[in-house]
């Protein structure tokens, strides 16, 4: 756990503990995928949309307070720009962990329907080759007999 800094500025300081906050606990998150525990993460999910939610206001409120025209010291703009970056990097490895678990599930979905699909297929007779022929082949290889054949055959 990171030692909060105190801010000049009140409103600065909640959205500096409120990032430093939302950084830990995606870091906790981080966690858990390389852990190989996914299924922790709704632990943790209320939290996180309450700490996202809370960030989106104080941001919105700063960026107002700025329109009109208000400057922040040096510092408290300094430690702000700090803990924003530190938030971009843990978001930006969460990220990169949550698509990688994405594409191995949907891998797994994958390889498991396509496995289901081959099991599923019916074994109708034999074609041309000596083969099991699947029921479609087996229908459509069968041909009708025309008049030529029957001649032959009278």
């Amino acid at each position: 756990m990171q030692e909060r800094k105190r801010l000049k500025d009140p409103r600065l300081s909640a959205l500096f503990n409120t990032a430093s906050e939302l950084i830990e606990l995606i870091d906790m998150e981080n966690g858990f995928l390389d852990a190989r525990h996914p299924e922790r993460l709704s632990e943790t999910e209320a939290r996180k949309e309450g700490l996202v939610s809370d960030y989106r206001i104080k941001v919105t409120a700063l960026r107002q307070a700025r329109a009109s025209g208000e400057q922040f010291s040096p510092q408290d703009r300094d430690a702000l720009q700090d803990v924003g970056k530190r938030l971009e990097k843990s978001m930006a490895g969460h990220a990169r962990r949550v698509v990688r678990l994405k594409s191995i599930t949907e891998g797994l979905v994958q390889s498991i329907s396509e496995q289901a699909n081959r099991g599923q297929k019916q074994v109708d007779g034999y074609g041309a080759s000596g083969r099991g022929a699947t029921v479609t082949m087996a229908r459509n290889s069968y041909q009708r007999p025309t008049a030529l054949s029957v001649n032959r055959t009278i």
